[in-house]
Parts: structure tokens; sequence; C-alpha cells
């Protein structure tokens, strides 16, 4: 169950000579009709780094304030170098009950955001998957790499 990892993360190294549009590790659970209900990407999307937080449906929101959470996250700070690896995770971890989780977003070992999730709980039975996502045109050059992909157990009380 997704609830006994805390930490999924890998490396990843765009080429010079990737055209592609998305490189990402892609965390979901999948509602009805396979659409997902929760997802967040880390990784480079048009050569700059890139968090996305999709927690429910953005028709849900109430207002444009909380319709802005679906946007991409800024990561002030952040580069995305060419031929260069980065390790990139995400960790999952519960709050004080056990029944709440935050979704932490790690580049090259620092926490670079963070957010309580609405979507994932201690009652979720979904399963969560975990996808190493390159988008792009169908004839775009790829010169993506993944490599060192762990998940890391949580610690049992």
């Amino acid at each position: 169950h997704w609830t006994l990892f805390i930490v999924k993360f890998f490396t990843m190294q765009v080429g010079a000579r990737d055209h592609s549009k998305t490189a990402v590790l892609e965390l979901s659970t999948r509602g009805s009709r396979n659409n997902p209900d929760f997802r967040a990407r880390l990784g480079i999307r048009q050569g700059h780094p890139y968090l996305l937080i999709e927690d429910g449906e953005v028709a849900r929101a109430r207002d444009d304030e909380e319709r802005k959470r679906w946007d991409p996250v800024e990561l002030p700070g952040i580069t995305a170098a060419v031929d260069t690896p980065v390790r990139l995770a995400f960790a999952v971890v519960p709050d004080e009950t056990g029944k709440r989780f935050t979704l932490q977003a790690y580049w090259n070992g620092d926490l670079v955001h963070e957010r309580p999730i609405d979507r994932l709980n201690a009652r979720s039975s979904a399963p969560l998957w975990v996808d190493l996502v390159v988008e792009g045109a169908p004839d775009d050059l790829v010169d993506v790499s993944f490599d060192d992909f762990r998940l890391v157990r949580r610690r049992e009380k």
C-alpha cells in the first residue's frame, strides 16, 4: 500500500539533444473514468524546473484564489542545466494524527515546496501511481535518462 512508503525519488538527466516538452516524476490517483483525482508532477518542462499539484478537480474551487492552487508552483532559485543530473523526490508525510498527509517536493535534496493534500488520507484505498513521464510531439528527439529510482519505506511504529 502506498502509505507504507514515505519517499519516491530518482535521478533524471536531460541531454543537449532533447526536444521533449516535459520530463517528470508523477504521482497520481485515478478517479472515475481513469481521470486523475490527485496528480503531482516534478521535473523539467520546456527547459525549466516544474512542479504541478492537482488536488481534486479545479471545478470544485470556490474562487479565483483557490483556483490558483492548480497552477504550476513557482520554484525560485532552482535551475535546470543540460547534461546535469538532478535528484527529484516526493515525500508523502502524515500529520501527527496519521490521518492527513502533506506532499513535500525535493530538488537535489532541498525541500522546495510542501502542501497539505486533501485527496490523500488514511482512508484512501486507491493505488498511488508512480510514473516517469516524457511528453512531446510524436517526432521530437528525446534525450532524457532516468536512473536510481527508489522507494523508501516508512518506519513502522
